[in-house]
């Protein structure tokens, strides 16, 4: 809204499709999202902003994620009252396109990156002496696919 870039990246041809993630946006107002070619080039293509689905996890409860819209992420929370090691898995991944990697990323309440990982079928990352507090997991599929899996802190 006030005409600083807030982000950028470069998509390709040789990819189905591209995304990029837009979170804690700092104001809220109408955004401008700019596509410019390389060069001379001409494109086509579809842009869709979706939002996050988004959910709180219980310790050793898994969770079913659906991912169906192109390009849509996961948000999901957790919150633990002492410093303590957790473990996040993800399980039955399943992208369509079919093989394509999700990301995993763990946010603490700042907003600081603690962690992340990705896998195409399956993915864990242990957190080491995380402190009290609530923590976000962003999830991404790869390329703008749709996906699907089971996901679990403990």
């Amino acid at each position: 809204p006030d005409g600083t870039a807030w982000t950028s990246m470069t998509c390709y041809t040789s990819n189905v499709g591209c995304q990029i993630s837009l979170r804690n946006l700092p104001v809220s107002g109408n955004y401008t999202v700019r596509i410019v070619p390389n060069g001379q080039a001409t494109m086509s293509f579809n842009l869709t902003l979706s939002q996050d689905v988004s959910g709180a996890l219980t310790f050793g409860t898994p969770m079913n994620v659906n991912l169906s819209a192109p390009g849509q992420n996961a948000l999901l929370t957790f919150a633990i009252s002492t410093v303590q090691t957790v473990t996040f898995t993800a399980t039955s991944v399943v992208t369509v396109p079919a093989g394509k990697t999700v990301s995993f990323a763990v946010y603490n309440n700042a907003g600081t990156l603690v962690g992340s990982t990705g896998g195409s079928t399956s993915a864990t990352l242990t957190l080491s002496s995380l402190a009290a507090g609530t923590y976000s997991i962003l999830v991404a599929p790869q390329f703008a696919a749709a996906a699907t899996m089971q996901v679990k802190v403990q």
